[in-house]
């Protein structure tokens, strides 16, 4: 899995974090976790499709611009990636919200 990250963090074994879109596209990654919003989609969420890994999208707003979706659906049809769109919010599965209780 490959994330592009500004400014850079550290990488993990399982997640590596690039700093150019170039870099993330020319490692090969299977997956890429979009988490930069609206205009990062809008920039490269078709750019990333077209290299073949799979999309998840965390900004799913960003879908709501219904050319931006169809654009992505097209590239992710011409490459063989998959635009993954999640069911639950992405924050709600990390550590630190599952200690969130509700009052």
């Amino acid at each position: 899995m490959g994330a592009l990250s500004e400014p850079p963090l550290a990488s993990t074994p399982q997640v590596r974090l690039y700093d150019s879109i170039d870099a993330l596209l020319g490692a090969q990654t299977d997956v890429v976790v979009e988490c930069a919003g609206y205009r990062a989609m809008m920039a490269f969420g078709e750019l990333v499709l077209c290299q073949d890994p799979d999309l998840l999208v965390a900004s799913v707003g960003a879908l709501a611009d219904r050319e931006l979706e169809a654009g992505l659906h097209r590239a992710a049809s011409a490459s063989g990636g998959r635009l993954l769109i999640p069911v639950v919010p992405l924050a709600a599965l990390t550590p630190s919200a599952r200690r969130v209780r509700p009052a």
